[in-house]
């Protein structure tokens, strides 16, 4: 847009300049009448002066629109120059945060706070201080002022979830995980949380589901998502052996010793309630195809 401007102040100056050399050529003269009195002005005069009353002009209109957007433009440089400092804060404070600095991260996001008070990534960083201080209220405040921010849902989710295990509120922080899943369609971590937190309450069926979307998001291999699975089949028989229901406990032992054969404990408890419930050759021989896998003290 700059250089289209200068190209066409420059044809209208070249314009003028012709116009002027022109009324130079014709040699003519303007007369001016004024009351009482009439004034012959040569046309290269006329002209020099128009020429010069347009530059003045120019010039007038150009100062006062300067000095009527000079104090927008001194408070857009102010902000620009705060929204600079506020990110050399942020990008302080990070660096701060990764070196084990809580408290020195807190100072800098204060900083950010206010220089760039709309800037939603020092509130991030404000957020993981607090939490890193072991502030959880005052990170769940904050992480709670980010959370509708797209970008940023999945890591306040990620900040909650750990502030609400910090001062005990398993549910709370299962809830935050369970959202994040839904929020961040390629996000690990919500997986891999929900499943250890499945883990330690024994929800096997739960942990089950868990482990599926962490494998789904990259969370775990395929190859250790089946030894994982299996290993909380074979936890879930194990409860459900001990709460009387042989049914359900020989249907996911079984699964668990075909999905790792050479699983041990898995093997075993599947023979076992396999021998309880009068199968003693379907146990012989799972604990025979397990004992080929490698042989292990649970299938001696």
């Amino acid at each position: 847009m700059k250089i289209l401007r200068y190209v066409v102040l420059a044809l209208l100056v070249a314009a003028l300049a012709a116009g002027l050399l022109w009324i130079a050529a014709q040699n003519a003269t303007i007369l001016m009448r004024l009351p009482g009195r009439e004034i012959e002005v040569p046309g290269v005069a006329a002209a020099i002066a128009l020429l010069v009353g347009t530059a003045v002009l120019y010039g007038l209109v150009a100062l006062v629109v300067w000095l009527w957007t000079l104090p927008g433009k001194i408070a857009r440089a102010r902000r620009e120059a705060n929204q600079k400092k506020g990110l050399d804060a942020i990008a302080s404070g990070w660096a701060a945060l990764e070196a084990g600095d809580p408290a020195e991260a807190r100072k800098h996001a204060n900083k950010a706070s206010g220089l760039a008070p709309d800037q939603k990534l020092g509130r991030l960083l404000a957020a993981r201080a607090a939490l890193s201080a072991g502030d959880a209220a005052g990170a769940e405040r904050l992480f709670g002022e980010i959370v509708d921010v797209p970008a940023l849902a999945v890591a306040a989710r990620k900040g909650l979830a750990e502030a609400a295990l910090a001062r005990g509120a398993d549910t709370a922080a299962e809830a935050h995980a369970t959202a994040a899943l839904a929020a961040g369609k390629s996000a690990v971590w919500p997986a891999s949380f929900l499943l250890a937190r499945k883990v330690a309450a024994g929800d096997w069926d739960g942990a089950l589901t868990a482990l599926d979307d962490a494998e789904k998001r990259g969370a775990v291999s395929q190859k250790v998502a089946q030894r994982k699975r299996a290993a909380i089949l074979a936890a879930g028989a194990s409860g459900a052996s001990r709460a009387g229901d042989s049914a359900k406990a020989l249907e996911m032992a079984q699964r668990a010793a075909k999905l790792a054969p050479g699983f041990a404990p898995a093997s075993a408890l599947a023979a076992s309630l396999l021998a309880g419930s009068g199968k003693g050759w379907a146990a012989a021989d799972l604990i025979e195809s397990a004992w080929e896998q490698g042989p292990h003290p649970a299938l001696a």
